[in-house]
């Protein structure tokens, strides 16, 4: 019951942010990235929302809409990370990023799918691709923040805030389903309210990044974030 009320919260609250930006920033550029995002984490509730109230509904739906929802934010962190790389090798280094957030997600759906229809061969693979996708996405999130300073840097402060909270539940919850072989925390009410927590950096993130001149030149390169792939391995240890 309280997981059902959670992700209906989250599906009204994300359905608001999605409308909000869709009214109020330029549908171009790191607009839409962040339309696309809102939306998905929407839809993300309103299917786990669905599948509490009508049991009967399928739970491969819950597991995709997830998976949209973590490449969709992540996909807003290489779009950011592209706008401040002002170095050929940094632009190369966010376009392998990207490519490696689409083959992800392209991986776990087809597991997902493949689980789904029984296939021997995806059993147990969409765990292991939920955290590296988890991971990659703080590692992409800490080149974001190690590529801004000064005033860039304040700009993208509540920004940063909002997605490591979400990225870290996400970690959390993907270790727990690799470590203990369980897809239950897809629909932990906490996972809901860490997404709704969230919102209020997210709006605060949107209108300063809103405002940002991306004609600026960033001398500072986008480097690998390493502190966050460290941490991930020592949490997981």
């Amino acid at each position: 019951m309280v997981d059902g009320i959670t992700a209906t919260l989250a599906a009204v609250v994300y359905g608001g942010l999605t409308i909000g930006l869709a009214r109020s920033w330029r549908r171009r550029g790191l607009g839409w990235t962040m339309i696309v995002a809102a939306g998905a984490t929407a839809l993300w509730g309103a299917v786990g929302a669905l599948s509490v109230w009508w049991p009967s509904a399928s739970g491969i739906l819950v597991a995709l809409a997830d998976y949209a929802r973590l490449a969709a934010w992540t996909l807003l962190v290489v779009a950011n990370l592209r706008a401040v790389a002002s170095a050929d090798k940094s632009k190369a280094l966010t376009g392998w990023g990207l490519s490696a957030v689409i083959l992800l997600f392209v991986m776990g759906v087809a597991s997902e799918v493949g689980d789904a229809a029984g296939v021997f061969l995806a059993a147990g693979l969409s765990p292991i691709i939920r955290l590296i996708l988890a991971i990659s996405a703080l590692v992409l999130l800490e080149m974001l923040f190690s590529a801004t300073t000064g005033d860039l840097r304040w700009t993208f402060k509540h920004l940063v805030i909002a997605l490591a909270t979400i990225f870290g539940s996400d970690l959390y919850f993907a270790s727990e389903a690799f470590l203990f072989r369980s897809d239950s925390g897809l629909l932990s009410p906490a996972r809901h309210l860490v997404h709704i927590v969230a919102v209020p950096f997210l709006m605060v993130g949107a209108a300063r990044v809103r405002g940002l001149a991306l004609d600026v030149n960033i001398s500072r390169r986008v480097v690998m974030g390493g502190t966050m792939l460290v941490g991930s391995g020592g949490y997981l240890l």
